[in-house]
């Protein structure tokens, strides 16, 4: 054999492997198979365990370095190792004979998002022994296949379960999935082939129609004599039409429930070009309004007009003061004593609005908005619609709601504030809906302590996924102002797995936040988190429990005050299969009293939280760097570093806290490949900088607020310890560059 053929397979550099020399070649040391057996050497199945079966193996490992079949040494991946085991094999005569499977596959589902595709396999039988299933993909076209991510099982439900991300909308895929039990014949793989979704935002072929606040619908609604309303034009709206709003501000509200779009016709309404269309659903009292009377001390009452009172209570919940959210209380009496020393608050009893400003003087001084409309969008029951260019403001619930079979609807480039949500989604039936490109945020809620947001439950997410179905995308939003960020959030109900499954929030930029900048609590089969900034947080990512897994939590980068992530809280146990990969982050205080990476366990009278996964994770924080760790999760590869003026963090494990990482490793058998170093990222601003007010007493109001998610730089120095540092990670870093992956969210790039 050509050894120089033989070297550029190994090293995969492209060869036709057909025209290799191989005549003459087969029969020399051939091994004939018994016809009533089958062995594990014989890979091209010719009835012969030869050298021609080295090639095969070539071929294989060119083209799918990832199949099982090619692991001849069982490490896990293919190498120079494999082939030489298989060649000694061959010349030994020492083969494997195939039993019967243990298991056998069932049917392949593909679900696809816009950025990511989400795969379950059936089977039946039991996984076991070295038996798996291996997820490779390709993009159609490409000749050469690529290792997916490690696949999930369910022993239970005997599920399998696996994601591929990121993608880009429309892109056309193959999957394949191989199975293998090294002890039995071999199994057909499952292949198929999918699309990710195509957003769709100016279908051809319909009607247009253009909407004025100046116009009247009785006119046709043409550019030069457009519709007054909104509501008019969606009465009208047939699958492919787009409704172009003019500048202006529409005093309306829960506009387009139950509008029927396609797939490839979606219903339009959005911005005419140049234009800039303002849905405000709010009743103004302006500054020096004579309108207010004394009540109680620095409480006023004001009566407001009939006409937006409802079953729900006149303005569904939402006052601004000059523009900043207030704090609503339940009752009078709290309103007047004010025992959460809250800066601005309202009360409202049928009618009767009464205010309390603050700064100990009357509300004629000051301009208040009162929504007058739970939602600008409602999208219940609605399929296929896009709301796209709007500013939404002042609304009582929230500025777009989706729910009870919201279905392929998107929200894009808008400005949504002013509301108690931003974006809300609700039941299980509302699915493969898309929140995009919004810029999202809340005046004057960062200025509310802690204490007394959490004390009630009134809304005051950026966007809040409460229970809903799957295949909903959160991704490239910008959101700052918030308690919680992005919520993905479900509670007790581990069985349900089509709740928030195949659930992507990615690319999205998030800052200034007194909470969770993201909360993907609940979980849910194939969540994705990934490519995401967020600075100045109390907590960057909360897994707070995962129930139902497996989640992807990957190439994050944030600044936070408290953890970086949070595991669990409250008394539910987190079992979900949880996959932390390469993220970075850094703590802007001095101290704190929780960590870097908290988990729990019943031994510290918490829930217990098994099945989660780190590594490659970079992280600098204030105090622990583990926090309640125990037995049934997973952590190597990760770096751990501490804040100016500290030294090393300590670790806490199996409710036994260590204070050198050294210690740490040799007694718990975690990080054997972990580092204790500085990642010298690139720049760091405010790392360790502010003092720490205490527990459960820290919160956004004791720190600068910071202008943008853009601030600071998580990329590695070249000098930095982590490069080629990190594990090899299957369908996650294959992309890497130098000798091996880096430890972070940033591959260092020359």
């Amino acid at each position: 054999m050509n050894i120089g053929y033989f070297l550029r397979i190994f090293f995969f550099i492209p060869v036709q492997l057909s025209a290799l020399p191989l005549a003459g070649f087969a029969p020399l040391h051939a091994r004939p198979v018994q016809a009533a057996a089958e062995y594990r050497e014989d890979l091209n199945r010719d009835g012969e365990a030869n050298l021609g079966d080295l090639i095969h193996l070539l071929r294989l490992a060119s083209e799918s370095p990832g199949d099982p079949r090619v692991d001849f040494n069982s490490d896990g991946r293919y190498s120079i190792t494999d082939a030489l085991s298989l060649l000694l094999r061959v010349r030994s005569g020492k083969l494997t004979p195939l039993g019967e499977p243990g298991f056998s596959p069932g049917a392949i589902e593909v679900y696809p998002t816009w950025n990511a595709v989400g795969l379950e396999v059936s089977y039946d039988g039991e996984l076991e022994g070295g038996s798996g299933a291996f997820l490779l993909w390709r993009k159609a076209g490409k000749a050469c296949w690529r290792n997916g991510v490690e696949m999930t099982v369910d022993h239970v439900r005997h599920l399998i379960w696996a994601s591929i991300f990121p993608l880009e909308p429309d892109d056309e895929i193959e999957v394949r999935v191989v199975f293998h039990d090294p002890a039995a014949t071999e199994i057909p793989p499952l292949e198929t082939r999918t699309r990710t979704k195509k957003m769709i935002l100016e279908p051809a072929g319909g009607q247009v129609y253009y909407v004025s606040p100046e116009g009247a619908d009785t006119n046709p609604g043409t550019a030069e004599l457009p519709f007054r309303t909104l509501a008019h034009a969606a009465s009208l709206a047939q699958p492919g039409d787009i409704i172009y709003a003019l500048s202006g501000v529409y005093r309306e509200g829960d506009l387009l429930q139950h509008l029927q779009g396609e797939e490839s016709r979606p219903i339009v309404f959005a911005a005419a070009e140049g234009h800039q269309p303002i849905l405000d659903s709010s009743l103004q009292i302006d500054r020096d309004s004579t309108a207010w009377q004394p009540y109680s001390g620095w409480v006023y009452v004001t009566t407001l007009k009939p006409d937006i009172t409802t079953a729900e209570g006149a303005g569904y919940g939402y006052v601004a003061q000059d523009g900043k959210r207030m704090f609503r209380y339940e009752t009078l009496a709290d309103l007047t004593s004010d025992p959460l020393g809250v800066p601005r608050a309202w009360y409202l009893d049928t009618n009767n609005l009464y205010v309390r400003t603050g700064n100990n003087d009357s509300p004629a001084g000051y301009t208040y908005n009162i929504a007058q409309h739970p939602y600008a969008f409602w999208l219940t029951g609605s399929k296929h619609v896009v709301v796209r260019g709007f500013e939404i403001r002042y609304y009582g619930q929230a500025g777009v709601r989706f729910s009870e079979g919201a279905s392929g609807c998107v929200v894009i480039d808008n400005t949504i504030h002013n509301a108690p949500n931003g974006v809300y989604l609700k039941n299980e039936s509302t699915s493969g809906n898309a929140v995009w490109h919004n810029l999202i945020y809340e005046p004057g809620l960062v200025e509310i302590p802690w204490n007394s947001i959490k004390a009630g439950e009134y809304p005051r997410q950026g966007v809040m996924s409460w229970e809903a179905g799957r295949g909903n995308s959160f991704n490239y939003n910008t959101l700052h102002g918030w308690f919680d960020g992005i919520c993905v959030e479900s509670w007790d109900i581990p069985d349900r797995l089509e709740v928030h499954r195949d659930c992507d929030a990615m690319f999205n930029k998030i800052y200034n936040i007194g909470d969770d900048a993201f909360e993907m609590d609940g979980g849910g089969v194939n969540m994705r988190l990934h490519g995401n900034s967020a600075r100045n947080a109390l907590v960057a990512i909360s897994l707070a429990p995962i129930q139902r897994g497996p989640v992807y939590v990957t190439r994050n980068h944030v600044t936070y005050w408290n953890l970086l992530f949070k595991l669990n809280v409250g008394v539910l146990t987190s079992y979900g299969w949880t996959y932390v990969y390469h993220n970075s982050g850094y703590g802007v205080n001095m101290a704190n009293g929780m960590g870097m990476i908290g988990l729990t366990g019943t031994a510290s009278d918490g829930a217990d939280t098994k099945n989660k996964v780190f590594k490659n994770n970079a992280m600098i924080g204030a105090d622990r760097a583990v926090r309640t760790g125990y037995d049934g999760n997973w952590l190597d590869y990760n770096t751990y570093y501490h804040t100016p003026g500290l030294g090393m963090r300590k670790f806490e494990w199996n409710k036994v806290t260590y204070f050198t990482f050294e210690e740490f490793r040799a007694a718990t058998g975690q990080e054997e490949h972990g580092l204790y170093a500085d990642p010298q990222f690139v720049d760091t601003p405010h790392l360790g900088e502010y003092p720490w007010q205490g527990f459960l007493v820290d919160e956004i109001g004791n720190y600068p607020l910071v202008e943008s998610a853009n601030i600071g730089d998580l990329r590695l120095k070249p000098s930095s310890p982590l490069i080629d540092k990190g594990a090899l990670i299957r369908g996650i870093n294959e992309d890497f560059s130098g000798k091996r992956p880096d430890i972070g969210a940033f591959e260092y790039r020359p």
